[in-house]
């Protein structure tokens, strides 16, 4: 959990220990009103789609253009990959690789148990 997460859980606790809910903020003490604001702003933050700037894997060749965060949902009909930004190709390393195709399966609304092996053995199947 990150941070703001616990941040804004904090603030959730701090409004129901009230006796308020989200609706009623504008009755809060201002330091809880500013508590939930930058936690929300962190988030918001942290949650911003696109190019990072990081190589957290090396720079693979002179196309790369680094780290992406990116958020997958859906809805009745469609599954959607927003990158933030136009994208040529992506890559990840294979543990990633499975979890990325787990995820999209899921949001396909297949259940899946999966247990995934960090480090398999030379000649084993990833």
């Amino acid at each position: 959990m990150t941070a703001a997460q616990e941040r804004v859980i904090k603030a959730a606790i701090a409004l129901s220990d009230a006796g308020r809910g989200i609706l009623d903020a504008g009755r809060l003490p201002s330091a809880v009103i500013h508590e939930i604001y930058d936690a929300v702003r962190i988030l918001a933050d942290e949650a911003t789609l696109g190019a990072t700037g990081k190589f957290p894997q090396g720079r693979l060749d002179e196309h790369d253009e680094g780290e992406l965060k990116m958020m997958i949902s859906h809805d009745d009909k469609l599954v959607r990959f927003d990158f933030g930004t136009p994208t040529a190709w992506i890559a990840m390393p294979k543990p990633q690789a499975l979890t990325f195709a787990f995820t999209i399966l899921e949001h396909c609304g297949v259940k899946i148990e999966h247990q995934i092996q960090q480090d398999p053995a030379k000649g084993e199947p990833a």
